[in-house]
């Protein structure tokens, strides 16, 4: 039960902050 909670965490982490850092790259070379 424990592998499977971080592997859903990590995978729910790594999305958005995949997310963010494709967004922040985005903005600042719009800036």
């Amino acid at each position: 039960m424990s592998e499977r909670f971080r592997v859903s965490r990590v995978r729910g982490q790594a999305q958005p902050r995949r997310r963010f850092c494709s967004n922040s790259g985005n903005s600042s070379e719009s800036r």
